[in-house]
């Protein structure tokens, strides 16, 4: 077994590990089905009014289909950022809420190395988003990812702001 010595980091010790396991890809596969599916993943923290959307919308049964998906999750400073008027005509609007949430939603588990190889995603809502990688930072859309991924059973989730625009928007 390997050995990784005694360190220390700032005021902090770490002890020795005697052994360290590196995961089979089996392990991995089951480890991530013990997660939570890609709506339950979206950070409350960062994304609540996006969660409340999906589920309002109807999406969120989508969501916990099999799957793999990539969800670009609006962060809640998009929404704070839209004038009051708009906003709550979107959320009147379940037909245009509905399209606003499957527009963020990618069939296809994308990690974020996978965004430098690709230069546009299809969505859920037959849009497409573009994709650039400049300097380690990922803009899907022309928004730029804030958080993530973050996994899920069936995907994984990344926090985005401000919305992002699909090509010919």
């Amino acid at each position: 077994p390997e050995t990784i010595p005694a360190f220390r980091l700032g005021a902090i010790t770490f002890a020795p590990v005697s052994r360290v396991h590196r995961l089979s890809a089996h392990e991995v596969v089951s480890a991530r089905a013990m997660l939570d599916d890609v709506f339950e993943q979206v950070p409350e923290d960062f994304a609540s009014t996006f969660r409340r959307l999906v589920a309002e919308s109807g999406v969120s049964e989508t969501l916990r289909d099999e799957g793999p998906f990539t969800v670009f999750a609006l962060h809640d400073a998009t929404f704070q950022g839209m004038q009051v008027e708009a906003r709550e005509a979107l959320f009147r609007d379940p037909d245009r809420l509905r399209a606003l949430i499957r527009g963020l939603i990618v069939p296809g588990g994308y990690e974020k190395l996978a965004f430098s190889d690709v230069a546009s995603l299809s969505t859920l809502a037959g849009t497409t988003l573009s994709v650039r990688v400049e300097n380690a930072i990922v803009r899907i859309g022309g928004a730029r990812v804030l958080l993530g991924p973050v996994e899920a059973r069936n995907g994984v989730v990344y926090v985005v702001h401000p919305t992002p625009t699909a090509d010919g928007d």
